[in-house]
């Protein structure tokens, strides 16, 4: 009864808040990070839906989970 939601809860379209396009896996974004997003060019380029996301997320997985370095 005492959890306080406006704690948790900023407002706003899900599409604005969710910058992590539901996968909230810290592992996946530092590998991300440093590995694939460096793999573009330095493009700087982000994700554009979910779906791109799910799928990298799902490549991510069938390579073990690797850590990034």
């Amino acid at each position: 009864m005492g959890e306080d939601k406006s704690a948790r809860f900023r407002g706003g379209k899900k599409s604005a808040r969710d910058r992590l396009f539901g996968v909230d896996d810290p592992g996946f974004w530092n590998w991300y990070h440093r590995k694939e997003k460096g793999r573009t060019g330095g493009s700087g380029r982000d994700f554009g839906t979910v779906d791109e996301v799910r799928e990298l997320y799902d490549e991510w997985v069938q390579l073990g989970r690797p850590k990034a370095k």
